[in-house]
């Protein structure tokens, strides 16, 4: 209705599954179904203008703490960094768009900051997904590959 947002902060959580919801046309009515493959939270800080904040800024917040992938997007080499498994196997496989595993690795970390390196260059640009499990672990990245 053209309606106006207070200022604040606010956050908002996407899920991208591989099938779609059934249900209504409305995000309220519709029930999630398939596989859960990544999950992204957003935060969005609206502002007023005369506070010098203008706008919708967004950052992203880490649900998964204990893994980060830097840099993303990537070109050439992404590292993994994962926290507090020092001694825990840790698989780490790279999806595809269409769920095929382009890339394959297990390692145990000696650490509990360990960082482990992908050499990517080869890959086609795209969107990729990594999937790290640990034996009570796991989680989805969204890695955008770029030239």
């Amino acid at each position: 209705n053209g309606g106006s947002v207070p200022n604040g902060t606010y956050t908002l959580t996407i899920e991208l599954r591989n099938q779609d919801g059934v249900g209504g046309p409305f995000p309220k009515n519709r029930i999630a179904t398939g596989t859960l493959l990544a999950i992204r939270t957003l935060e969005f800080t609206i502002g007023n203008p005369a506070s010098g904040r203008q706008g919708v800024s967004e950052s992203t917040i880490d649900n998964e703490n204990w893994v980060k992938v830097m840099p993303n997007p990537v070109t050439h080499l992404m590292r993994l960094q994962v926290l507090d498994l020092k001694g825990q196997e840790v698989k780490v496989n790279l999806l595809d768009a269409t769920g095929r595993k382009v890339l394959q690795r297990s390692f145990v970390p000696e650490t509990n900051q360990h960082q482990e390196e992908f050499e990517v260059s080869e890959l086609s640009t795209g969107m990729y997904f990594l999937r790290v499990n640990t034996v009570d672990k796991q989680v989805t990245i969204k890695v955008l590959k770029i030239n």
